[in-house]
């Protein structure tokens, strides 16, 4: 980590800009290939279930945006606690995460009902205290 801000910080604005596509670019490489070459549909689960949540927990937007453009199914995708997207971007306070999904998806009322194995909602979600990283 320490070495990849050093390295962000010695690269120019068009450098990071470069850096930043290409990364895109491969997003988009890589979700097209499990779209079209693995099937059936209902194993494509297993290879963005780990990397949505990543990206969630990251707060990296553009990552889950683009994940579930290409699989509409992997919003409702559960972690190991039973948190799906939604709720999981609400406990780690990644508030892009949560506008781009909530601008996304059709089922906007949905997200205020749904509770997690606990029997937890939205508001209390948000009621947890924050990750340590986000505290600062």
């Amino acid at each position: 980590m320490i070495i990849w801000v050093y390295v962000a910080m010695c690269m120019s604005i068009e450098e990071r800009a470069r850096v930043y596509n290409d990364a895109i670019k491969l997003l988009n490489h890589v979700c097209s290939s499990i779209h079209d070459n693995y099937q059936p549909i209902s194993e494509h689960h297993r290879y963005y279930k780990d990397p949505i949540f990543e990206a969630t927990r990251q707060n990296a937007y553009e990552v889950v945006q683009q994940i579930v453009l290409r699989f509409p199914n992997a919003i409702w995708s559960a972690n190991e606690d039973g948190h799906n997207i939604v709720q999981y971007a609400v406990i780690n306070r990644s508030e892009n995460v949560y506008n781009v999904l909530y601008q996304m998806n059709k089922h906007k009322n949905t997200y205020k009902t749904i509770k997690d194995p606990s029997q937890n909602n939205l508001l209390h979600l948000a009621a947890r205290l924050a990750p340590a990283s986000r505290l600062n």
